[in-house]
């Protein structure tokens, strides 16, 4: 291989470098990714996500199930622990950061 061929050799590689740094795709966050959509050689509609990305170390939990006798013995700032019924023997810890100013009925 001559000087020449290896010169074209090397620029049509930086240009696919250049090509797959145009479609890659950077999170704002640290995470892992939780779900693929885009398959290799398949396309996605418009305003279909490609990947989900997600921050396991933070989570965010809405209880609906509290009562009006349960919600009264809490306070912003109380520790919590979450347990989960698909995740037996793990538990959550985390503290309260909000409490809803109003109330829905449900089931009477």
């Amino acid at each position: 291989m001559d000087a020449d061929q290896l010169a074209v050799l090397e620029a049509r590689l930086e240009a696919a470098k250049a090509g797959v740094v145009a479609f890659s795709v950077t999170a704002p966050f640290d995470g892992v990714v939780a779900s693929l959509n885009a398959k290799l050689g398949n396309s996605i509609n418009a305003g279909e996500p490609a990947v989900t990305v997600a921050d396991f170390s933070y989570w965010v939990v809405n209880t609906t199930d509290l009562t009006e006798i349960d919600v009264v013995e809490l306070k912003e700032g109380d520790p919590v622990v979450v347990t989960l019924d698909a995740i037996p023997g793990v538990e959550l810890k985390g503290t309260i950061a909000s409490i809803g100013q109003t109330f829905a009925e449900k089931s009477g």
